[in-house]
């Protein structure tokens, strides 16, 4: 299956998906995150903001705050039609953006080599951590300017995301680890 067989495959099936099991699922996810060492010795947490058919962020952004942690989120720069990053604080208001998705109206520049762990989304993920987004390579370009201080890179995913192998290209920049309701893969 190509990459734009596989997006429309999970469009599908999250698509079919009840949103009270979303909901459940989502706050299992949250659950398993607040759980892990990797985001309890974060300092610094780079959070995407979920859209409804993504699993729900506003849990962990809330647990990040309420942990002491910095936090930032992406935020699109019409001028490199690009994404970087913004700080982002409890109560800070938000409005929708580039693709519909929120992002702070006060935006405060943040850098990627900030940050300890990113949680990032995708449409689709493998076995293997590798992941395939919605086809623009945003994240992919954001990670490339990490340096020699990289994030540990966390995808969220609904199990229905997951793949046994998802096609991935040399540019295409792997995670460290793939979390679902019901499992935690590790490329370590």
């Amino acid at each position: 299956m190509n990459k734009c067989e596989l997006r429309l495959e999970v469009k599908e099936r999250l698509s079919s998906m009840d949103p009270a099991t979303a909901h459940g699922w989502s706050a299992r996810i949250l659950d398993r995150i607040l759980a892990s060492e990797k985001f309890a010795a974060a300092k610094t947490v780079c959070c995407y903001v979920s859209t409804p058919q993504e699993a729900d962020t506003s849990g962990v952004l809330a647990g990040c705050w309420d942990g002491g942690k910095r936090v930032c989120v992406p935020v699109y720069r019409d001028e490199t039609a690009d994404y970087g990053l913004s700080w982002v604080q409890r109560g800070d208001e938000m409005a929708p953006a580039r693709w519909g998705i929120d992002e702070p109206i006060r935006q405060l520049v943040a850098q990627i080599d900030e940050v300890d762990v990113i949680v990032m989304p995708g449409v689709a993920f493998d076995r293997r951590c590798n992941r395939v987004g919605h086809g623009r390579g945003y994240y992919d370009r954001l990670l490339s300017g990490c340096g020699e201080r990289a994030p540990y890179k966390l995808g969220l995913a609904f199990s229905a995301q997951l793949f046994d192998e998802v096609p991935h290209e040399s540019h295409d920049v792997p995670l460290d680890a793939v979390m679902t309701e019901h499992e935690l893969l590790t490329t370590e």
